[in-house]
């Protein structure tokens, strides 16, 4: 059996979830879903030029794993640009510092249909401290 995927620390969530094609309805569409945590790796790596290196301590996950999702991300949107599919942007392994206070309807069901996965994240651990410390004091 695998290891579990360990949470990807991420710090925005998209406003706009989905892309496609214009003047295609979106029902004849092939879809490519790209991952909050794909997504990341893309703003990290493509549009602020950070090094892998650099950007994988921002996600808390290795170099190697970031090159991976790095790699991933880059196919899934060349694949739906070269090949006219919708690109749907959703799940994956993912923790988020507001992950209780996101005005994104989506969001929020993602992160409740997978909080159970989050008790051993570091963010998850780490807010539960601070809680137990503020209401203990």
């Amino acid at each position: 059996m695998p290891r579990p995927k360990k949470c990807r620390l991420i710090a925005n969530f998209p406003d706009i979830t989905i892309y496609k094609p214009s003047g295609v309805n979106m029902i004849v569409l092939e879809t490519v879903v790209l991952n909050f945590d794909e997504l990341e790796a893309l703003r990290y790596a493509d549009y602020e030029c950070k090094k892998q290196v650099d950007a994988a301590e921002l996600m808390n996950i290795s170099r190697a794993t970031f090159g991976r999702i790095i790699e991933t991300a880059r196919f899934k949107v060349a694949d739906s640009l070269l090949n006219g599919k919708a690109l749907v942007i959703k799940g994956g392994d993912f923790c988020h510092d507001d992950m209780a206070n996101s005005e994104n309807e989506l969001v929020n069901k993602f992160i409740e249909e997978r909080r159970q996965k989050c008790l051993s994240c570091p963010k998850y651990i780490e807010k539960n401290a601070i809680n137990s410390n503020i209401n203990n004091n």
